[in-house]
């Protein structure tokens, strides 16, 4: 079949991020190696950490996800920082923050890669615990559990 591709050749790529309901979250055999190198992608975790769980927590109780952007919308300025900074530490990103009204401070994270990859390879639904949760230690439900009080 190699053969028969020329340079201009179009190929259809496969795009979405694989399912994975263990502790390792294997996002990065699908694409191309460079892929990873390129600063406006997300660095997406391989591993399930207490970090992404805690994150997963703040999301499920405080935030939104679209097919477009993850948002935190919150009153306390210590937890829009904290928000921000675990987007950061564990995706690359740099979000954006916004004042919806006087007391209101939104985090909003524009990337549909990383919206995918909460929803395909960690199982994020707004009505049930994420299913990456299911098949972790303890101390990582745990995690998720301080960021949803």
């Amino acid at each position: 079949m190699a053969g028969l591709l020329a340079i201009g050749d179009k190929l259809l790529v496969e795009t979405k991020l694989p399912v994975s309901f263990d502790s390792h979250i294997n996002v990065k055999q699908w694409y191309p190696k460079n892929y990873w190198q390129v600063k406006h992608h997300p660095c997406l975790p391989t591993e399930a950490s207490s970090r992404l769980a805690l994150l997963c927590g703040y999301l499920w109780s405080d935030g939104s996800v679209t097919k477009k952007y993850l948002g935190f919308g919150n009153t306390r300025v210590e937890f829009i920082d904290e928000v921000a900074s675990l987007i950061k530490e564990l995706f690359g990103l740099e979000p954006h923050l916004y004042r919806m009204n006087s007391k209101t401070r939104i985090v909003k994270i524009d990337s549909s890669e990383l919206t995918h990859y909460f929803h395909a390879s960690l199982g994020f639904r707004k009505t049930a615990i994420p299913d990456f949760l299911w098949h972790v230690d303890r101390d990582i439900r745990k995690a998720f559990l301080q960021g949803v009080v």
